[in-house]
């Protein structure tokens, strides 16, 4: 199991979660989070890769459920209320055909090597109508062009040496790619811009980063999408590797 790619993932977030960067952007995706969902009418929601259920409860008074890959995870989400079982989402939604009326898939895309069949399970298990609000990073963000011209590293968050991550994107590829899998957008906003400054300057950097990234999301590090599902889908391993950009 330790050499499974979600298990090494899920390695990645524990020894990460205290970082004050990831703990600045986790905020940041929270807060726009709950603000999108609070624009749909409730129902059933599926948190994929719902960690110990600490975001997912924050989603209440929505009917709470998840799956992780810790079993560990799994438990602690359950003491908070979540209907959590342990699963991985590269062996598909253990779930029945339109079981949902929202799904959630925070920092969840870019680990996912089969992104359409990823996002046809989405579609799968929500209802006619239903919603989907994912997070994921942006590739072509202002840190991103910071690394690349002054670093000459690749771009932030990219699926990089080493990198956790096995899938780029950027706002035209999101939306692509929600298209083609039976999703309309309906909104798209901007985390963070990913730079990083002292804590003791937050109070200023902070709400001007804060608004730069949700107005312009193009050039933010982190995105927090809001889609529905128009129609379902049919998974196809065989358009995996078309390169159309239209």
């Amino acid at each position: 199991m330790e050499g499974n790619p979600s298990a090494l993932q899920q390695r990645f977030y524990d020894e990460h979660h205290s970082d004050s960067l990831v703990h600045r952007a986790n905020r940041r995706r929270t807060q726009i989070a709950v603000k999108l969902l609070a624009s749909i009418p409730t129902g059933k929601l599926l948190d994929i890769g719902c960690s110990d259920g600490s975001l997912t409860e924050m989603f209440r008074p929505f009917e709470l459920h998840g799956i992780d890959i810790s079993p560990q995870a799994v438990r602690a989400a359950r003491i908070k209320g979540v209907d959590a079982r342990c699963a991985d989402i590269a062996d598909g939604l253990p779930f029945n055909d339109a079981s949902f009326d929202v799904v959630f898939a925070g920092e969840t895309l870019e680990h996912t090597v089969r992104t359409d069949f990823f996002l046809c399970e989405c579609n799968r298990v929500l209802h006619a109508d239903g919603h989907l609000l994912l997070t994921t990073p942006n590739v072509n963000s202002v840190a991103s062009w910071l690394m690349m011209s002054m670093l000459n590293l690749p771009p932030y968050a990219s699926a990089r040496y080493r990198s956790p991550h096995v899938r780029d994107f950027t706002t035209r590829l999101l939306k692509l790619a929600l298209r083609n899998n039976g999703f309309a957008t309906i909104k798209i906003h901007g985390t963070w811009l990913g730079l990083p400054w002292p804590a003791a300057v937050e109070w200023f950097f902070g709400p001007v980063e804060a608004a730069l990234a949700y107005g312009l999301p193009r050039i933010a590090a982190g995105l927090t999408v809001l889609a529905r599902k128009v129609g379902p889908v049919r998974y196809d391993p065989a358009v995996e590797i078309q390169t159309t950009l239209v």
